[in-house]
């Protein structure tokens, strides 16, 4: 207590308190905009903000502290009274973590406070204290070890300055190694798995992973702490070989048995850890993962113009398991060959993490099988004639296999699932979205510059639409399954509806050709639904997101009538908006589909006239793109000027 008491009322403290406030205010006003937009302070938003608003005035704090405490009784020149008192080693060392982790508490109660009052002000009431409680939990680990490891630097070096120019060290470690590529929480002091919170899914599946790091890492601070302890300056001399001496005298008995079970507990978590993101996953450093994207380039680029055969049907049935976050895929391809020549080779790329139990086409034999790209050469026994069809049956599951390094995939959650065909069903042909962008890493990797778009008189290219080449207009037919307390949603018109085996069917299908890019989604949602004439309007929302619903539906109306006054009647007889968790920040529109991130428009702060009505601008560019991706360029209209032309009509929609 008279440690903390001395920390808490001291000058310095109260200075970096109230800087880290004056910070936390400009992040909560700067944060609290959306391309100068107003967002309503809910407690995910806050709480995210708090532990990076107050985070590098606490570590400054820390480590100040951690010298000013440890070296405090010989700077006031007690330290020979003190250390003649006849108590355990642990005991002063003890004494200074507490007065750490009260510091490290009362800078979270603060900003805490600080945070809900702000909320208050901005006339939000949801505060969740319950939510900041559980943040301040997880926020306080991190800082916990940081405390930790700026003590035992301290004792260790013997000197206090000298623990200052290791723990500088250490901070700027922490942004060099990233930098280099050297990117595991295994040799990054206190890194973990991020843990991202969604008012949709929670905390959802990265709790699990992050505190397996957590306690990788204490493990080795009770290491450090046990050490501390033997090392404990105590005495008149601070020469190295006499602390030597001190610590294999002091480390015995259980000290030496707590510490020995702390070290044998870090190396067996340190094993689990590894075998989870590097033998059950794939961990790829950054510079590796651009080799990888190279040498995919470099190994296929060859195969970009293979003829392949066109998709003219899809049908899927996906079954969704929220619970365990695992997705099956069954169904098939009706394909064709639409091309002048004969197809020997068939170009498939099935994401590697898959777990394929069928593919059923055609005698064939494989050419190539490269999973650690996902890629596999199949070579048709008997060439697909010009003209002909085959069907291509697959059967792929995803599950997840322990826990990655960044804590798992953010597209199959417990609530809020989105993904789509590009990343669940088998894809043909080269990839150049797979390709290196930068202009430095291509050369660094000794790939040339990638080439400009297709001039406008290269008439060959009208064929291709913004999907790529192979991707036409196909009939789409999928049974989508989820739990009981959710709903599945894809592209096309519900056909059925159904329950079995206390799982959810929706069948879906379109009335009439579109472009194959579909999502899949699952949630527990609120539905707030309306019509626009012919057209059943739908917003699928979290329950606690209603406050932009109405004016999206205001949007989606408005939209209709302008689009369709100017360049042709709406394709649909229905418009979804879906939203999804704030994971990523975009929406997209699919054919009469559009899922919305809830970390844009839902949250959106639009009282204020002046601001940019974000639910409306977002709505309306998503509802133009059911017209210009679903349309236009779909339909390989050559609309360059008419899609300049709906742009700057478009931005003169959004200031109406």
């Amino acid at each position: 207590l008279f440690d903390l008491r001395h920390a808490l009322l001291g000058a310095p403290l109260l200075v970096m308190l109230l800087l880290g406030l004056v910070v936390l205010f400009f992040s909560f006003r700067s944060g609290g905009l959306l391309y100068g937009t107003d967002v309503y302070p809910v407690t995910a938003r806050m709480q995210s903000m708090l532990d990076g608003g107050i985070g590098i005035f606490l570590t400054i704090v820390i480590a100040f502290y951690a010298g000013e405490l440890v070296w405090r009784e010989r700077g006031t020149g007690v330290a020979a009274v003190a250390d003649a008192y006849p108590t355990p080693d642990w005991i002063p060392l003890a004494a200074k973590m507490a007065a750490l982790a009260g510091i490290v508490l009362v800078f979270h109660l603060v900003g805490t406070l600080f945070a809900m009052g702000y909320q208050l002000a901005h006339g939000y009431t949801q505060l969740q204290p319950l939510l900041y409680l559980q943040s301040a939990a997880l926020d306080l680990i991190p800082f916990a070890l940081v405390a930790v490891l700026a003590v035992f630097l301290q004792v260790a070096s013997g000197n206090k300055f000298l623990g200052y120019l290791l723990m500088i060290a250490y901070l700027v470690s922490r942004i060099a190694l990233p930098m280099l590529h050297f990117d595991h929480a295994l040799y990054n002091f206190g890194k973990a798995s991020p843990t991202p919170y969604s008012d949709m899914n929670g905390w959802g599946h990265f709790i699990g992973p992050n505190l397996w790091f957590r306690a990788y890492w204490a493990a080795f601070c009770l290491v450090l702490l046990g050490l501390a302890a033997a090392l404990w300056p105590r005495g008149t001399s601070l020469q190295w070989r006499d602390r030597m001496r001190q610590l294999r005298t002091r480390l015995h008995g259980p000290l030496l048995a707590a510490t020995a079970a702390c070290a044998f507990a870090f190396v067996a978590l340190g094993g689990w850890i590894f075998y989870n993101t590097n033998v059950l996953n794939r961990y790829v450093p950054g510079d590796q993962a651009k080799q990888q994207q190279a040498d995919y380039e470099k190994t296929y680029r060859r195969y970009k113009d293979l003829p392949q055969p066109k998709i003219e049907a899809i049908h899927a049935d996906v079954d969704i398991f929220p619970e365990t976050r695992t997705v099956r895929v069954r169904g098939d391809y009706a394909m064709r060959n639409a091309g002048a020549t004969p197809i020997s080779e068939l170009f498939v790329s099935i994401e590697p993490t898959a777990e394929v139990a069928k593919l059923d086409f055609p005698a064939h034999t494989v050419a190539r099988d490269d999973r650690s790209n996902g890629v596999t050469l199949y070579r048709l026994s008997t060439p697909l004639a010009p003209g002909a069809t085959l069907r291509f049956g697959y059967d792929i599951s995803y599950r997840p296999r322990g826990f990655p390094l960044d804590g798992g995939d953010t597209e199959v959650v417990y609530n809020g699932t989105f993904f789509n065909n590009f990343a669940a069903l088998p894809q043909f042909g080269y990839d150049q979205g797979r390709q290196l962008q930068d202009r430095n890493d291509r050369r660094k990797y000794g790939l040339p510059e990638l080439p400009r778009m297709n001039p406008i008189g290269d008439t060959a290219a009208y064929a291709d639409n913004y999907l790529g080449p192979n991707r036409d207009w196909v009939d789409f037919d999928t049974t989508v399954s989820t739990s009981a307390g959710q709903i599945a949603l894809a592209p096309g018109y519900l056909q059925r509806e159904w329950t079995a085996n206390g799982r959810r069917y929706y069948h879906y299908r379109s009335e009439a050709k579109l472009l194959p890019f579909f999502s899949w989604l699952s949630a527990d949602w609120q539905v707030k639904r309306d019509r626009w004439h012919d057209v059943a309007l739908e917003v699928y929302h979290d329950r606690r997101h209603p406050y932009n619903v109405d004016r999206m539906m205001d949007a989606a109306k408005k939209s209709l009538d302008y689009y369709t006054a100017r360049y042709s009647p709406y394709q649909f007889r229905q418009l979804r908006i879906l939203e999804f968790p704030g994971y990523a920040t975009f929406a997209q529109s699919f054919a009469n589909t559009i899922p919305f991130s809830e970390a844009i428009g839902f949250i959106a702060d639009v009282r204020d006239k002046d601001d940019i009505d974000m639910p409306f601008y977002v709505t309306a560019h998503e509802v133009a793109h059911q017209w210009w991706a679903h349309q236009v360029i779909g339909a390989n209209v050559q609309g360059a000027t008419m899609l300049s032309e709906s742009l700057a009509q478009y931005s003169a929609l959004m200031v109406m």
